[in-house]
């Protein structure tokens, strides 16, 4: 195996920015006119986070994607991101390092 690292090019408010409007769309739930509401903060989040690995070629041929938040990224609700990723694109299984020591 291998360990691959990318630092993205988001700064820390865009991403706390980001961060908060994902949970507040998580949190509210479905309604009528918005039945999945968390779609448009996880594609944002997607776009910020996990975009900068596909295109730089990081992704190609992984099996298993390690995820180790940092900072604001911890707030965010490991389950509802990795199930959202998944649907989004064809992310390879995601897991999750909580804290790395």
């Amino acid at each position: 195996d291998t360990t691959r690292t990318i630092t993205i090019g988001a700064g820390r408010d865009e991403l706390r920015g980001a961060v908060d409007f994902a949970r507040a769309a998580i949190a509210r739930g479905p309604a009528r006119s918005v039945p999945e509401p968390w779609a448009l903060p996880m594609r944002r989040l997607h776009r910020l986070l996990i975009e900068p690995a596909e295109t730089s070629g990081l992704l190609r041929g992984v099996r298993r994607l390690l995820i180790a938040p940092h900072a604001e990224l911890h707030y965010l609700p490991f389950a509802a991101t990795q199930s959202a990723f998944q649907r989004l694109r064809q992310c390879p299984p995601c897991e999750y390092a909580g804290i790395l020591a």
